[in-house]
């Protein structure tokens, strides 16, 4: 049987569907934003003998005019190239949010004879941190509630928590 078509031509007929495929593709595109560049201004420092270059470093005055418009830049190109998925990150949120127990508490944990546990409440956004000595139906001790810490505060992290062996002492870090 005669061949109608050489390897040569179907290769080359393939090649042009799949350019034309692409073009069509790409037309139909919206163009996409081109992202802000921050610009390189080198901070050369010291530490140790070690010479350390941090080529945005300015980016860390917040109050400096220029890095407040970068930032802006930076968050309307990710606004624009996420818009497509606004409603799924919508959805997704609201997924996480429901299997999300405000208010639950941890296993309480039995040391000598208080019993230390952390619990969460419905509409705060921090742990508290509590003990009963004796026995679960003990009356409860707060030792430290990151919601009071927390307030009047832009931001507040709980680093280390810890309780003297005699139970008398708490040293914690924020």
């Amino acid at each position: 049987m005669k061949r109608f078509f050489s390897s040569k031509l179907a290769i080359t007929l393939f090649f042009l569907l799949l350019f034309a495929i692409g073009s069509v593709l790409i037309s139909c595109q919206k163009p996409v934003p081109i992202p802000p560049i921050a610009k390189v201004e080198a901070k050369v420092d010291t530490a140790f003998g070690q010479v350390m270059v941090d080529n945005y470093a300015w980016l860390r005055n917040r109050d400096n005019l220029e890095v407040i418009k970068y930032l802006e830049a930076e968050n309307a190109y990710t606004d624009a190239v996420m818009k497509h998925t606004e409603k799924f990150q919508e959805a997704l949120y609201q997924e996480m949010v429901s299997r999300i127990k405000e208010t639950d508490w941890t296993v309480p944990v039995k040391w000598d004879e208080h019993y230390y546990y952390t619990r969460t409440e419905e509409g705060k956004q921090y742990d508290i941190h509590c003990r009963k000595k004796g026995s679960l139906d003990a009356d409860e001790e707060i030792l430290l509630d990151g919601n009071a810490e927390a307030e009047g505060k832009g931001f507040w992290d709980l680093g280390i928590f810890r309780v003297s062996p005699d139970h008398r002492l708490l040293a914690f870090g924020v």
